[in-house]
């Protein structure tokens, strides 16, 4: 099954199937030991539309952004733009309906979200289908937005993997969009500390450490995020300490997305 296929490709644990149907939207996150049922899931909800994510999410609670793994895929809802007509072909392709199809290419490097952007419109496709939250049809089932629900059929899966510098040469990435996460709280490290009466050398080190040579950033900053644990302070107020903190070494080497590495950090603590 090409979604399966596609899966044990990417790294990450949490796999997201989509359901719409009479009571709406519903994500379903699955384990690679559940791959074998996919097929008994897809049977059961034979009556909805489903959907799926390429990629996979650091945590099985919610479908964003800020959980997604990194996946070296570009894909695409082409909507009526035929996939032999994209340059390059797609690595693997498939008709959502009668005349409208999506697409994956899949790549030697993981691509920035600039390049996805980029990739998506110069190629015609759906506006929005570069983002990390999309889902796409499964292939092979039933489309409900059309009366007689029509079955969609893989075109092919076997296509070649393309190299991410001659990608990027013929679709020069548009800027990385910087985004707040939606659910940090509008509070500063310092009331956070203060809320849960922490002092001395954690709230020191936290406000004022990362100037010492003593210790590598990235150790010291997994160390704060098990004491904040301790604490009982909660992953989205921890994440906001570790985030202010000059020990977060993500705010100098990973500019373009810092956020998405710290929230590793309070995922990997607060499990």
């Amino acid at each position: 099954m090409l979604v399966i296929r596609i899966w044990k490709l990417q790294p990450g644990s949490y796999f997201c199937l989509s359901t719409k149907g009479k009571k709406g939207w519903r994500d379903h996150f699955l384990t690679p030991e559940d791959f074998e049922d996919i097929e008994q899931f897809i049977a059961d909800h034979k009556a909805e539309d489903l959907y799926w994510c390429p990629h996979s999410f650091l945590r099985q609670s919610r479908r964003s952004e800020y959980y997604a793994r990194p996946s070296k895929l570009l894909w695409a809802d082409l909507d009526a733009v035929h996939p032999d007509t994209t340059d390059p072909p797609p690595t693997c392709a498939w008709e959502t309906s009668p005349k409208r199809y999506a697409a994956l290419w899949r790549l030697d490097r993981e691509p920035t979200e600039g390049l996805r952007r980029s990739f998506n419109q110069a190629i015609g496709a759906d506006g929005n289908g570069w983002c990390l939250t999309k889902v796409l049809r499964v292939p092979g089932t039933r489309n409900y937005k059309y009366p007689n629900a029509p079955r969609g059929r893989v075109l092919w899966a076997h296509g070649p993997t393309y190299d991410l510098d001659a990608i990027e040469r013929k679709y020069p990435p548009e800027p990385t969009l910087i985004r707040p996460h939606p659910h940090i709280p509008s509070q500063s490290a310092r009331a956070i500390l203060k809320k849960y009466g922490i002092g001395g050398w954690l709230r020191d080190q936290l406000l004022h450490g990362g100037q010492f040579a003593t210790e590598r950033r990235h150790r010291m900053h997994f160390k704060l995020a098990c004491e904040l644990h301790e604490k009982g302070v909660g992953r989205e107020e921890a994440f906001v300490c570790l985030s202010d903190t000059a020990w977060n070494k993500h705010a100098v080497e990973n500019k373009d997305d810092p956020d998405k590495w710290v929230w590793a950090l309070v995922d990997k603590v607060w499990k």
